[in-house]
């Protein structure tokens, strides 16, 4: 997906026995699949794709979620729901929207979901969207797996962001706007920086360390003026964007970073003040 897309907050009933808020998974990688437990092929055979991939990228439960929503509250409980879901993994989370939360939902995640009549003992079936979809450590949507993708694409993807994406739990900077100036660390990406990459020159846009202190320097503004994707430290900025991320939280982490030639990870520190 050009280029990864904001998703607005949400808190639903868990399998957990908690509920689930999308703005506290900051850090995590998140795999969200939206289905339903009498589907007779499409979700379980999914869910299946979804347990071997999680399997193959060594079952990394504390940065790894993979996500069930049910898009059939009124006959999926939560106690059926984390029934169905621990035959695939005891790791796996289910999510149960009311009625009434369900089509905002539906429509932030842009799936299609259509009751459909049957004569037969089930009374009515489902017609959805299959996609499962990969959300970064930063919030948004990166990938969506078509039905169909094969569980190696998935843990490759997990693997590649497993190894360079060293974000902490804590890690949920938050998007601002009208920021106070004084306050932010700026990342101008220049046009034509993938072209000086391309012929092997780093552009020298990123420092090995970005330095911020809680309540005085802590927005890292990350402004893009170029025609490619890039990845600063877990954070995505698409084509002619501009991200305003800011920390609340001291924290030091290593993440990927897409715009250097030679090194491909950025430090990034958030102190105390002094």
């Amino acid at each position: 997906m050009t280029p990864p897309r904001d998703m607005e907050d949400f808190v639903l009933a868990s399998t957990t026995g908690e509920d689930f808020k999308f703005s506290e998974q900051g850090g995590r990688i998140l795999l969200i699949y939206f289905g339903y437990l009498t589907c007779p092929d499409i979700c379980p055979t999914t869910m299946a794709v979804l347990r071997q991939a999680y399997i193959a990228a060594g079952e990394p439960s504390a940065r790894v979620k993979v996500v069930f929503i049910t898009v059939d509250p009124e006959r999926d409980s939560l106690e059926r729901m984390g029934k169905y879901l621990g035959a695939f993994s005891p790791d796996f989370i289910g999510l149960r929207p009311t009625p009434e939360q369900l089509p905002e939902l539906l429509e932030n995640f842009n799936i299609t979901a259509i009751r459909r009549e049957v004569d037969s003992a089930a009374g009515y079936l489902i017609d959805h969207t299959a996609a499962v979809a990969l959300v970064g450590p930063d919030g948004r949507i990166l990938l969506e797996y078509p039905f169909g993708v094969a569980s190696d694409e998935i843990s490759y993807d997990l693997g590649v962001m497993l190894d360079y994406t060293f974000a902490p739990i804590n890690y949920a900077p938050r998007d601002v706007t009208n920021i106070d100036p004084a306050r932010e660390y700026r990342i101008v990406i220049p046009e034509g920086t993938s072209f000086l990459m391309a012929q092997g020159t780093d552009p020298g846009i990123i420092p090995l360390k970005i330095e911020l202190t809680i309540g005085e320097r802590d927005i890292l503004v990350l402004e893009n003026h170029d025609d490619m994707d890039y990845l600063v430290g877990g954070i995505w900025v698409a084509p002619n964007e501009t991200v305003m991320k800011q920390f609340f939280e001291p924290q030091t982490f290593v993440g990927l970073c897409t715009i250097t030639v030679g090194r491909d990870t950025v430090e990034i520190e958030v102190k105390k003040p002094e």
